[in-house]
């Protein structure tokens, strides 16, 4: 048993690496289509960037958090999101609608290996991984202004939240995604995820009550930037490390289930 999940890891590691390279080769062939691409993401970062500037030019603090804490909130918000994009976005959850649409979905159903990985995250988009490396700049840019030093045991523990928050994001994008499949017409859905992860970006003591709630177990976004954050550099309660691991855990099996359901349901546009 361990051997054979051993080999089947393997495979689609090899499966994916071929998928790498593929895109690297394709991304060298229309360098002009890259530098566009990367131009882009480099605005949504300054845009970003500067909002936040001119925001503590009139304020001192959002929530109790400093500008510097902010910052750092903000830079791993900005690695958060370029990393999904980049990983789980452009080339996978974004083009299933079109997929069920023109009936291309049918191939990837009939390959023979997992259809959910093929389908969400086997092809990357290169742009968004500098974009996340101007993120991870930016954030070594704000430890000197820091009041506190970041631990090892922080980071460490900030490190593994943020995974979780990673895997959080997929799931919710998996899941809206997935609804396409029997919702042809609800194309809306793929954008979704990007329009709930802004909740993320800011500050999780700004939210209370029912919102708090929802945020944290039903729509767990605050793991992605926002409770890493805290816990890095606020020295926020590590009880956050296990419930991340099982909310991720749970987030996952969900996952996994509704897809299943939802693609068994699949009828092909091209029959």
């Amino acid at each position: 048993m361990k051997h054979s999940a051993i080999k089947t890891l393997k495979r689609y590691l090899n499966i994916y690496k071929t998928y790498l390279r593929f895109t690297f080769i394709n991304m060298m062939t229309y360098r002009t289509s890259f530098i566009i691409e990367l131009i882009i993401e480099l605005g949504y970062i300054a845009w970003l960037v500067v909002f936040y500037e001119i925001l503590f030019a009139n304020v001192n603090s959002i929530a109790g958090w400093s500008r510097p804490e902010v910052m750092f909130l903000i830079s791993l918000s900005i690695i958060f999101t370029e990393l999904m994009t980049g990983l789980f976005y452009v080339w996978n959850t974004r083009v299933i609608p079109e997929r069920v649409r023109n009936g291309t979905m049918d191939f990837f159903l009939l390959k023979p290996i997992d259809n959910q990985f093929s389908l969400t995250a086997i092809q990357i988009y290169p742009s968004s991984f500098l974009g996340a490396l101007v993120g991870l700049f930016m954030l070594v840019q704000t430890l000197p202004e820091l009041n506190t030093a970041i631990t090892l045991t922080r980071l460490f523990a900030g490190s593994i939240i943020f995974l979780c928050g990673i895997a959080i994001g997929y799931a919710i994008m998996t899941i809206l995604s997935s609804l396409t499949i029997t919702f042809i017409n609800a194309n809306f859905l793929v954008e979704l995820p990007y329009q709930i992860f802004k909740f993320s970006e800011k500050p999780h003591s700004i939210y209370f009550g029912v919102l708090k709630f929802v945020l944290f177990l039903i729509i767990p976004i605050v793991f992605m930037a926002s409770v890493p954050a805290d816990v890095m550099v606020r020295n926020g309660t590590l009880w956050y490390v296990p419930m991340s691991i099982a909310i991720t855990a749970a987030a996952l099996f969900l996952t996994r289930k509704v897809w299943i359901i939802l693609v068994n349901r699949y009828s092909s546009a091209s029959s």
